[in-house]
């Protein structure tokens, strides 16, 4: 893994997701990745201020993810109903429509 440049250095932009309490990070660079960019530090920052982080447009394998996932954890949990796709990760099949078009009913 690089050394990590302070938060304001970095290619990436914090996007608000409304109605939803947490920010989308977001790429601007190509070809950037998680892994590289972002600190463990950071990482647990972002999950104290809100409890879920999403890394939108970064170019990280599953590998990748697995690799920061190692780096910045010291336990990883595993839901039983997920099936293993790396020793970090699990394969979830996501919905079809983006968050924005998720409406709850009142």
């Amino acid at each position: 893994m690089q050394a990590q440049p302070s938060c304001n250095d970095q290619p990436f932009i914090r996007n608000p997701v409304p109605a939803h309490g947490f920010e989308c990070i977001q790429a601007t660079a190509p070809n950037r990745k998680a892994l590289e960019t972002v600190s463990c530090e950071e990482l647990y920052s972002d999950l104290a201020h809100s409890g879920v982080v999403i890394y939108w447009a970064f170019n990280d394998s599953l590998n990748d993810f697995n690799e920061l996932v190692s780096l910045c954890s010291s336990k990883v949990i595993f839901d039983p109903a997920r099936e293993s796709a790396t020793s970090n990760t699990a394969e979830i099949k996501a919905g079809i429509f983006p968050m924005s078009n998720v409406s709850s009913s009142t």
